[in-house]
């Protein structure tokens, strides 16, 4: 996990109709490596049209705050620079994904060559008992401030923290654990499948390089007992 670079997307939108006129209004990624966050770009963005009320009661966004913003089409070479070639996360990641997809081809901008992981789906795997998988409960459940929902600024950033909490806790599950997800995860399309199959040869090179006096037992590693001759 430590050697990859994450970048972590929220966005908000005019609607939720991206093959149709809605546009993105708030755009924001959080960059994380070496297991942690170490920078955040954050943008409002002018769509050239009026905020829907829903929306603007949503996200608390008004025409004012858009009005002087920037178009996508004026930061999209920034963006693009920014979040291409790492693994795109989201909340709902095909949200983000299809409306920054259409928004780039509609800038003139090459297509984004990235692996995505949705945060909804590590929540489910590494946490099925939870009552809601909405970003503002989970964010509840784990203790992590959000003082902001429904702003893209905010969203990324617990998206991000929720994010390294997942993967954390991934990391220490046993393998005969982690090879069940792996099996169960093949079904997947986005990263989610192969970061378990990089964590489950990890373990096993691990493994391998045991000294003698350990061994696996139903996904833990244990000392092996020593065996001795009782006397006749």
């Amino acid at each position: 996990m430590k050697n990859k670079r994450y970048i972590v997307v929220d966005l908000e939108t005019t609607g939720n109709q991206a093959n149709k006129a809605d546009k993105i209004i708030q755009f924001s990624a959080c960059i994380v490596e070496g297991g942690k966050i170490i920078d955040q770009f954050s943008t409002f963005l002018n769509p050239e049209k009026r905020i829907p009320p829903f929306i603007k009661e949503l996200t608390g966004i008004s025409d004012k705050d858009v009005k002087d913003a920037p178009l996508f089409e004026d930061v999209s070479s920034i963006i693009h620079s920014l979040i291409d070639g790492g693994i795109f996360v989201a909340h709902n990641v095909s949200f983000d994904w299809t409306f920054l997809q259409k928004e780039m081809r509609e800038a003139g901008e090459a297509p984004l060559k990235m692996k995505l992981l949705d945060t909804v789906e590590l929540a489910r795997i590494m946490y099925p008992t939870v009552d809601s998988f909405k970003l503002q409960d989970l964010a509840d459940e784990f203790g992590l401030g959000h003082d902001a929902p429904h702003r893209a600024d905010s969203d990324a950033r617990v998206t991000a923290e929720l994010m390294l909490l997942f993967l954390e806790k991934l990391e220490t599950l046993p393998l005969a654990t982690i090879r069940k997800l792996t099996t169960l995860s093949q079904h997947l399309t986005g990263y989610l499948a192969e970061l378990l199959f990089e964590i489950e040869m990890r373990k096993e090179r691990e493994l391998a390089m045991l000294d003698t006096k350990w061994t696996e037992y139903r996904g833990l590693v244990i000392r092996k007992k020593k065996h001795t001759r009782s006397a006749i």
